[in-house]
């Protein structure tokens, strides 16, 4: 069997998790968990959620099975194998996730995140910037600078 693996990278993970509602699972289902790159910053997130993962890859699941304290399936997620499994458990999961990054709305939102978090930091980067220059003397340069003058004795 040919597995067309995607993997999410480490940092796209954080971004998804990082958009996710303020909710605090007790159980989280990975559809398609790879090595783990949803489920970190997951587990970082709250970690007291209890994991279960399905995965095709032999490789994989042993990743998932020493980085991951929980219940790692070696089945297809669209098979009938996968429903008798799971039967009637579903409603035990509070969460569940799906790396779906390859898809198109997907990718407009992280770019769009991406895009977002660059126009905060040059923001961020032009308010410093404006700060420093408030705060440093003007000079103006067509004026010659005189200091005041000190004359000792009698005035006229």
């Amino acid at each position: 069997m040919s597995l067309e693996q995607y993997y999410t990278e480490e940092r796209i993970g954080e971004r998804l998790v990082s958009m996710l509602p303020p909710i605090s699972p007790q159980r989280c289902v990975e559809l398609s968990a790879g090595e783990g790159a949803l489920l970190l910053p997951i587990v970082r997130l709250w970690p007291g959620v209890r994991i279960s993962t399905c995965e095709l890859d032999p490789e994989n699941i042993k990743k998932l099975a020493s980085n991951f304290e929980g219940e790692h399936y070696d089945i297809d997620v669209l098979s009938e194998d996968f429903d008798s499994v799971f039967e009637g458990r579903f409603s035990s999961f509070d969460f569940a996730v799906k790396d779906v990054v390859r898809h198109p709305v997907v990718q407009k939102i992280v770019m769009a995140y991406e895009a977002h978090e660059k126009a905060v930091a040059e923001a961020k980067a032009a308010a410093r910037a404006a700060e420093q220059t408030a705060a440093q003397p003007v000079v103006n340069e067509s004026e010659p600078v005189t200091k005041p003058s000190r004359r000792r004795g009698k005035e006229a």
